[in-house]
């Protein structure tokens, strides 16, 4: 118990009350892997430019988003191919120059 200086007492250890009901512990046990090859080429002429990149690319992760639950006791049983992976990555790119 701990007393005030206006002589009134308060528990300082148990239940919270009622403010205090939601309260729940969180802990970050999410894990991510990012693996990936570039290749870029670019080729010039006088009048012309053509440029191509290419990305081979794997995410794997526990949970993609705050939505997806993870498995508390072996965070390992959750790893899977991330939501928003993408395989193949082609991006085409031209531009000409008006003489």
């Amino acid at each position: 118990m701990f007393t005030k200086v206006d002589g009134t007492t308060v528990q300082v250890r148990g239940p919270f009350g009622p403010l205090f009901d939601g309260i729940t512990y969180q802990k970050t046990i999410g894990g991510s892997n990012y693996d990936a090859l570039e290749i870029t080429l670019k080729r010039q002429s006088r009048n012309a430019e053509l440029l191509a990149a290419y990305t081979f690319s794997k995410s794997i992760d526990n949970s993609s988003s705050l939505a997806k639950e993870v498995n508390p006791l072996n965070p390992a049983w959750s790893r899977a191919i991330s939501a928003f992976d993408v395989r193949h990555n082609l991006v085409l790119a031209t531009a000409s120059r008006c003489l």
